[in-house]
């Protein structure tokens, strides 16, 4: 299994006044697999880091975006362990 050399996640803010923010690790294997191919594809890890950066930061925007968070026991931190991301509701 591939090391993958950058670390992955996001950053954000829940929709509560007395969230101070959030800074979590993504282990989504989608997201992981993403950048695996594209290293395969480009030959160069900067350049499949900006295709995983493209799809999951810029790409998202126009999509519902929910996170599915887990624990690593270990350590007892949450982590994003998928990514669910449907196109957004159209309202009427």
């Amino acid at each position: 299994l591939d090391k993958i050399p950058y670390w992955m996640g996001y950053n954000f803010y829940c929709d509560d006044e007395r969230c101070k923010g959030h800074n979590m690790m993504c282990e989504d294997w989608e997201l992981l697999q993403l950048f695996r191919t594209m290293k395969e594809k480009f030959k160069d890890d900067e350049i499949a880091f900006e295709k995983v950066k493209e799809k999951y930061l810029n790409w998202m925007l126009d999509r519902d975006l929910y996170f599915v968070v887990g624990t690593e026991s270990r350590w007892n931190k949450f982590l994003i362990i998928a990514i669910f991301y449907p196109p957004k509701a159209k309202l009427k």
